[in-house]
């Protein structure tokens, strides 16, 4: 199947928020209904902080949250409790306002696993697992963000995990952005088996990878982790652009 790439951008964080709580809320009624049970998996970083805190606060009654699974798209290998972590920034702005189930709270472990590759296998463990149990081969939706060096998750320009083909998650270097420290990711091997993929980008210093990506995707694929990214069936964009004040939404085949 040929993706479908939609492309929409916003110049209010507010108005894009909304919209990406919708269409998650959207995507989570249609997958339940589907085959029973929606699995999201999260971005980690501080920007999907405040989206989070919307999406729980205000669809904390609007979605069957006994039916959602959350998983992670990468972690640092820090304590669950510390800043840092991805987990401790979605149990704060997330977890805390909806009811869910603990067994449909999948994190990438720190606690018991010794190193990061413990950790990775650890959770490509889990995954399996739940794909097994559950008759599934891909996760329902994947959320991603993307940094100003075009990384996303926790796949960063020329790091050899780019080119795992078998793993679905690996342990990854301390980069030389912030926070330096170890990383486990979702291989792209993973991620690009998802029917659904929806990048959540805001910042203007993104802004210039962003359009060489969307313009030029396999000419970038090169240069820039978060080209190589493709969806099964669409691959949505939410920008937002502070200083451009137009909204747009358009299709790309």
């Amino acid at each position: 199947m040929t993706q479908t790439t939609k492309i929409a951008r916003f110049d209010e964080k507010e108005k894009m928020e909304t919209a990406m709580c919708e269409y998650i809320a959207s995507k989570a009624d249609q997958c339940i209904s589907d085959h029973g049970l929606f699995s999201f998996v999260l971005a980690g970083g501080n920007s999907p902080r405040s989206l989070y805190a919307h999406l729980g606060r205000t669809y904390k009654d609007m979605i069957d949250w006994s039916r959602v699974h959350l998983f992670w798209g990468d972690e640092r290998f820090v304590d669950q409790s510390h800043f840092y972590s991805n987990y401790a920034m979605v149990k704060d702005s997330l977890l805390s306002y909806i009811t869910i189930p603990d067994d449909n709270i999948h994190p990438i472990s720190t606690l018991s696993e010794k190193t990061p590759k413990q950790a990775a296998k650890s959770y490509e463990n889990e995954i399996t697992r739940f794909f097994t149990k559950n008759k599934i081969d891909g996760f329902d939706l994947i959320q991603l963000g993307i940094g100003p060096d075009g990384h996303t998750a926790s796949l960063f320009p020329d790091d050899p995990v780019l080119n795992e083909k078998t793993h679905y998650v690996r342990a990854v270097s301390p980069p030389i952005i912030e926070p330096k420290v170890a990383r486990m990711t979702l291989t792209l091997s993973m991620i690009n088996h998802c029917k659904n993929i929806v990048f959540y980008v805001s910042g203007a210093k993104k802004h210039q990878v962003i359009d060489l990506i969307v313009e030029d995707p396999n000419g970038m694929k090169k240069y820039y982790p978060a080209a190589m990214v493709h969806a099964r069936e669409q691959l949505n964009w939410f920008l937002l652009e502070e200083e451009r004040s137009q909204v747009q939404s358009y299709f790309l085949d």
